[in-house]
């Protein structure tokens, strides 16, 4: 199931901007069930997934990956990903606050992320929450590249 709404929530998110081949490449070699059963079984990841009824909306992955531009006592927001039918309806919100919870919960005293550069929403949505950027790194999709932003944001207890 993981697998499945990840690859979906990836290219609702993506589809109108990168090339189809890439995009399809991507989600072909990054949301298999080995790769998702791998990220589940790891102590330092923590996954959540929003449900309406039974149906999965939504989910928001963190770990504690360190940053290319490291940030001290940090948990990364690696994925926050919500089906294109239920984007605007407060799902982002609601992973979003649920994420920084668990960290506020769990000791960790930042977060940070990487956002694609041309995906305006997210940064403007990442911003509300009080994420700033503090440097730029690569994202290797497919046999591409894209510039990301990275941000971090203080977690308040």
């Amino acid at each position: 199931m993981l697998a499945a709404l990840a690859a979906t929530t990836f290219r609702d998110a993506f589809v109108k901007d990168l090339p189809a081949g890439e995009l399809d490449r991507y989600v072909r070699e990054t949301f298999t069930i080995p790769l998702m059963s791998e990220a589940l079984s790891g102590s330092d990841v923590y996954i959540f997934i929003l449900y309406d009824g039974d149906d999965a909306a939504g989910y928001a992955r963190l770990s504690e990956a360190p940053g290319p531009v490291p940030v001290p006592d940090a948990v990364a927001l690696d994925r926050l990903y919500v089906r294109k039918e239920y984007m605007g309806l407060g799902g982002g919100k609601a992973l979003m606050e649920h994420c920084l919870r668990f960290a506020a919960d769990n000791g960790f005293r930042n977060m940070w992320l990487g956002v694609w550069q041309g995906n305006e929403r997210a940064i403007r949505f990442y911003e509300r929450y009080g994420f700033e950027k503090y440097g730029t790194k690569k994202f290797k999709l497919g046999r591409i590249f894209t510039d990301d932003y990275l941000m971090k944001r203080a977690i308040s207890e």
